[in-house]
């Protein structure tokens, strides 16, 4: 049996930047969907995997236990452009709403889909 593990944040922050400059910021959170539902189908495929397990953010153990613990990966809200803060909280939005999608969908799966469906579970 074959599994893949998946840093969505990674995978899907990765993917942000992929996207033009002149990109809208909801072309970039798009782009950066497609790329990483691809790059997931992708490895599903090379690979042949089984079964996906889809690691997710949330609040780390680290951080209680060492306070310095990715203290310097803090942004610098002050040297961005209004913009660029607009689109980082968007982006943030956005990656915490994937995340209870897909443990909403993992405890929820839909039984409704019938076996015609092109949806494949993995």
């Amino acid at each position: 049996m074959n599994y893949a593990l998946i840093d969505t944040a990674n995978t899907f922050f990765r993917a942000r930047h992929i996207a033009s400059r002149n990109s809208t910021v909801e072309e970039k959170i798009g782009m950066a969907l497609h790329l990483t539902l691809a790059s997931v189908n992708q490895v599903v495929k090379k690979f042949k995997i089984d079964h996906v397990v889809v690691c997710l953010e949330g609040k780390s153990w680290r951080k209680s236990y060492y306070k310095p613990y990715k203290a310097n990966r803090k942004l610098d809200e002050s040297a961005m452009t209004e913009a660029e803060v607009a689109e980082n909280k968007m982006f943030w939005c956005l990656g915490g709403s994937i995340s209870k999608m897909v443990v909403s969908c993992a405890l929820n799966p839909v039984s409704s889909i019938s076996s015609t469906s092109s949806i494949t579970k993995l």
